[in-house]
Order: C-alpha cells, then sequence, then structure tokens
C-alpha cells in the first residue's frame, strides 16, 4: 500500500473535523440529529480523534517541520 502525502492526510483531517463539528453542534445545541444517541456519537467520534492523534500525530509533526524546513531552505 502506498503511503499518504501530506496533502491527502490534511484532506483526511478536514473530514474528520467536518463530522467532528456537526455532531458537537447537535449535542450542545441540542438539535439531536441522532436521536437520543448525540451524547454517544460525539463520545465515539472524539474517540476516534484522539486515538488517531496519538497514533499518528507525532509522526505527521515531524512530516510537516521537515515540510516546512524545506520550503524554508527552498
Amino acid at each position: 500500500m502506498r503511503a499518504l502525502s501530506l496533502a491527502q492526510k490534511r484532506v483526511i483531517a478536514a473530514v474528520y473535523l467536518a463530522v467532528l463539528v456537526p455532531c458537537a453542534m447537535s449535542y450542545y445545541l441540542g438539535w439531536q440529529l441522532f436521536g437520543g444517541a448525540d451524547r454517544k456519537i460525539l463520545a465515539l467520534v472524539t474517540f476516534v480523534g484522539a486515538l488517531a492523534g496519538a497514533c499518528y500525530g507525532p509522526a505527521l509533526v515531524a512530516e510537516i517541520r521537515d515540510y516546512r524546513r524545506r520550503q524554508d531552505g527552498a
């Protein structure tokens, strides 16, 4: 399997935020988009994000720093 580029990783992060924000708004504003399960859905989405951040975050930060270093040197 081919490794994801930095741009593809940014798209994945944008999609995650596009899911997280409506879930959080539904729970905190009482919209009940998911029936009575708003709190559970928000907890699940937040847990997935925290888990992904813990697993892939340090390598991603190093990749972003390397990318910026190359941009400044060019």
